[in-house]
């Protein structure tokens, strides 16, 4: 029920009623007609609204919402009145509004109510479209010898363990003549302990000191041991962006292969 006559749209002025209020006196109602809403989806309409002269406040039926299929949340100090229409767009992996139509047209799913055919346009579904720009390859930086850069990576845990009872395995390979080392790990905690070895191993059997290191962003790279004791070596960090393996594609080119070779007996 509204008082304010400007923001009905098709008001009905033959629908006329008593109306109590909380004095106890009763009102005529001069009309019903429909409260346009703007939104950040676009318009809504909230349809059945009686004009009551007098009324100090705007009043909402929660009833009569879920009746013309909103369902209204409380909490937070808000209400927010959702659409069943895009409640069940979501819950159907943003299916689009033709197909649930179908759907409920051909009773294909138990429970699913009469759903009005939306314009607006599903945020999630237009993020989820976008497209990304490819990486230039041509731009890509090579170490000009070795070690300067390593590239590494962990895999696993693996659903069958290895002969000596290990789950996961992590690769270290070299930019420049891209040799691949591989370690075995029962524990994704061993990354540090390991290495340190590989470390030592390749500078001392190179005569070349490890300049760079390139990984992902998982806990095993970036706990504060690591950190420091590559801060304490004077090593460079690069950490891929989160989501963008192609920063980290040597490594995981590497990883491919050794756990096919891990599943290919």
């Amino acid at each position: 029920m509204t008082s304010q006559e400007s923001v009905l749209i098709n008001i009905d002025r033959s629908v006329t009623c008593k109306v109590k209020m909380g004095t106890g006196d009763l009102v005529q109602a001069t009309g019903k007609g429909t409260l346009l809403v703007e939104t950040q989806h676009g318009r809504r309409y909230i349809h059945e609204v009686l004009l009551v002269p007098g009324l100090d406040e705007n009043l909402l039926s929660v009833g009569q919402m879920m009746e013309h299929g909103y369902y209204v949340l409380f909490g937070a100090r808000k209400a927010s009145v959702i659409e069943d229409s895009w409640i069940w767009h979501r819950r159907l992996g943003h299916l689009n509004f033709v197909s649930m139509k179908k759907m409920q047209q051909m009773e294909m799913v138990t429970g699913l109510p009469v759903l009005t055919e939306m314009k607006d346009v599903c945020e999630g579904c237009v993020s989820g479209k976008h497209h990304r720009e490819k990486f230039d390859k041509e731009g890509a930086w090579r170490a000009s010898y070795p070690l300067e850069l390593v590239h590494t990576d962990l895999c696993g845990p693996m659903q069958n363990e290895s002969i000596g009872g290990n789950r996961y395995f992590i690769t270290f390979i070299d930019d420049f003549s891209r040799m691949c080392w591989v370690y075995f790990l029962r524990n994704k905690s061993d990354t540090f302990n390991v290495f340190k070895k590989f470390k030592a191993f390749v500078e001392l059997q190179s005569g070349f000191s490890l300049k760079k290191l390139r990984s992902d962003r998982g806990g095993e790279y970036t706990s504060h041991e690591f950190q420091e004791f590559c801060a304490n070596m004077g090593m460079e960090r690069q950490l891929t962006i989160a989501h963008s393996p192609q920063q980290n594609g040597v490594a995981l080119r590497g990883e491919i292969e050794q756990y096919v070779r891990w599943q290919d007996p």
